[in-house]
């Protein structure tokens, strides 16, 4: 094959090369993958079933959003619900709301469309959902979370409504988890739309987060309807940052680690304790200041300083021989005759050997209590209320 066309082939496979290891100037992701609300949707109900949709930007340029619609009986979460929307410039992600109101039983569909800069726009997505007629009972939040800074009592109302077009009954309301309660008026529902109260309230003997259910026994199409409800009394965070969580030192330095503490404020029951597992020996850890209140939902800065002792230390003077006798004995061989010149340099032989044992003496000696090298994984903890949360860090001593 002539050189020329070889050069040829060689120069199509690289560019092949470079094209397919280019990504998209932009791309588009859309989760959940399958567009499908998975909870049966009352036909005329006042409360819409709603899906929780992100698109991605895949790709390594700014994805620009023209135009978004959808049909069918489906509109997006926006004021007032629509059927188109504009999303615009789309640098890594944006989360949306896409609303479900039946206007029939059965299956339902509808499409979603993106225009966009992507290639192969325009992008469109199946959505379905399921049209309901029967009885069915529906509360109007299915999650609650009770916070309150402290050990009190604490409530909200919740609305229970009814969906479907024919009559129901809730016959019994419970509710499950350590220190819930509840009273509620409701019984039998006569038309769609109507509403009952449950008054669930959290007296809380634990600080932190408590989880618990309210189980709505009833006729309708799902029984029981649930709630989840979470306690949370007292509680705080202590978050590392935005300094490393390691540091390195040499023996008898001090490290120090930055950290914050947050949570719900209560003057009187913010006092916090903290400990230190994991030190090694000859080492102690330090907090200051210790934060006495949390201000909600502000944080408070500390820091955590470790310090290690050294492993060795200066002259120990007990045991070094006295330096004023040697001196004293080199001053009197002056004075001994010649003729015992023998004897005396067998004496200068002594006393410069106890001279220089001196010297050595005079070093430095280990500490037996002082911080070993090596990698140390220590753990700061700190508790209010019998709650504690914690980190981690890494000390390297050498």
């Amino acid at each position: 094959m002539p050189k020329a066309r070889v050069c040829l082939l060689v120069d199509i496979v690289w560019l092949l090369l470079a094209l397919a290891s280019q990504a998209w100037p932009q791309g588009i992701q859309v989760n959940p993958s399958s567009l499908t609300f998975p909870d049966l949707q009352p036909v005329g109900s006042p409360l819409s079933g709603t899906l929780q949709i992100t698109i991605t930007n895949t790709g390594t340029q700014p994805l620009v959003i023209s135009s978004a619609t959808v049909t069918g009986d489906f509109r997006f979460d926006s004021s007032p619900p629509s059927q188109s929307v504009n999303f615009g410039t789309v640098q890594i992600a944006t989360g949306f709301l896409l609303l479900f109101d039946a206007t029939a039983a059965g299956p339902r569909t509808g499409t979603l469309t993106l225009v966009d800069n992507a290639p192969g726009s325009p992008h469109t997505f199946a959505v379905t959902g399921t049209g309901f007629v029967g009885a069915m009972i529906q509360p109007q939040l299915t999650k609650v979370t009770l916070n309150t800074p402290i050990f009190g009592p604490i409530g909200t109302s919740l609305n229970i409504v009814n969906v479907g077009t024919p009559p129901a009954t809730v016959t019994k309301v419970a509710v499950s988890g350590n220190g819930f309660s509840q009273t509620n008026n409701c019984g039998a529902f006569t038309t769609q739309g109507e509403t009952c109260q449950v008054n669930v309230v959290y007296t809380p003997s634990v600080a932190g987060p408590q989880n618990g259910t309210i189980s709505l026994a009833n006729d309708g199409a799902v029984n029981p309807a649930t709630i989840s409800v979470i306690g949370d009394v007292a509680d705080f965070d202590i978050t590392l940052g935005p300094t490393p969580s390691a540091a390195t030192i040499v023996a008898g330095q001090k490290a120090n680690f930055p950290f914050s503490v947050g949570g719900f404020g209560n003057p009187g029951f913010d006092t916090i304790s903290f400990s230190c597992a994991g030190l090694p020996t000859g080492a102690s850890c330090l907090v200051a200041p210790i934060p006495q209140t949390v201000p909600p939902p502000g944080f408070v800065p500390a820091v955590l300083t470790i310090s290690t002792s050294p492993r060795l230390l200066g002259s120990l003077r007990p045991n070094r021989p006295g330096w004023g006798w040697p001196f004293a004995a080199v001053a009197a061989l002056a004075l001994v005759p010649r003729r015992k010149r023998k004897l005396s340099t067998a004496l200068t032989m002594l006393i410069a050997g106890t001279m220089l044992a001196g010297v050595v003496s005079c070093g430095s000696s280990v500490n037996p209590n002082g911080t070993p090298a090596g990698t140390y994984n220590i753990t700061l903890s700190g508790t209010r209320n019998g709650l504690t949360r914690s980190f981690p860090v890494t000390l390297n001593v050498q």
